[in-house]
Formats: C-alpha cells, structure tokens, sequence
C-alpha cells in the first residue's frame, strides 16, 4: 500500500496573546510560536484510603496550578531592531505579575484563557548562533493558576 499525504485543509494558525489581569488591554503577541504544551487543563482530587476498608472516597479538586512554556521567535530587519522588540518583551512582562494568556485554538471557538505569571527569565535560546542579527529564538515559562 502507498503512502498518500492527508490532504491540508485547515491552514489557521493558533494564536497566543497576553493581557493584563482585567483581560482588556493587550499586552504581547506571541508571534511565531512553534512550541508549546498548550491547551491543558489538569485538575487534582484527593483520595481518602483506609486501612481496614476496601474502596476509597474521592473529592474532586480544582484546577492544579502547573509550569507551562512558550517557544516563540522575535524577527526583526536588523541587530538593532530585535534588541529594540527584546527590551520591549522584557519591560511588558516582568515576574510576578498577574496577566490572562490567551490561547485561540480554532477559528470557530473562544480562545482558551488562563491566569498566568511570569516566574524566571526568559531563556534566549541559539543566541551565539543567530546573533540577534535578524531573529531571536525565546522560552518564557508561566505559572498557571497562579492567581
């Protein structure tokens, strides 16, 4: 049997932006994201054994906080202009500020929404190599459920 490539019909692209803690001003886009372990939703409960009894009570839980990433790139037409959009990345999202990431996950649907904060540096990944002469390769991390 040959192998035929499904066909490609969905061409949207997900989005993930960041605002403020009320949800109305835009903070960051995150253009060219190519990596990230969203969307997700874990929850935890608790399980209550004893030692005399078979069986367990179960208490549903809420949504667990968890570490989340994003990796993205910021391009620029030169050396000058990606350092000019990294301080400005570094200046719209400092640590241990409440933000609402927004993950849109579908043309047809609300973007999934998540109370986030920054909680370590952003990671400027293959710096040596690109030179931030045109690109910078980025990881930033949230904590989500975090407020």
């Amino acid at each position: 049997m040959a192998f035929v490539p499904l066909p490609i019909t969905d061409t949207w692209i997900p989005s993930f932006t960041l605002y403020d803690a009320t949800g109305e001003n835009l903070i960051w886009t995150f253009y060219a994201t190519d990596d990230t372990d969203l969307p997700q939703t874990p929850v935890e409960t608790v399980v209550i054994t004893n030692f005399r009894a078979s069986g367990a009570v179960v208490i549903n839980g809420g949504e667990k906080s968890f570490e989340t990433s994003l990796h993205f790139y910021i391009v620029g037409s030169g050396y000058k202009d990606v350092n000019n959009q990294l301080k400005e990345l570094v200046a719209a999202i400092p640590v241990n500020v409440p933000f609402i990431l927004r993950v849109g996950t579908s043309q047809d649907s609300a973007p999934e929404q998540y109370n986030v904060k920054r909680i370590m540096d952003f990671t400027w990944n293959n710096v040596v190599r690109d030179l931030r002469n045109y690109r910078q390769e980025i990881t930033i991390k949230f904590l989500v459920n975090s407020w």
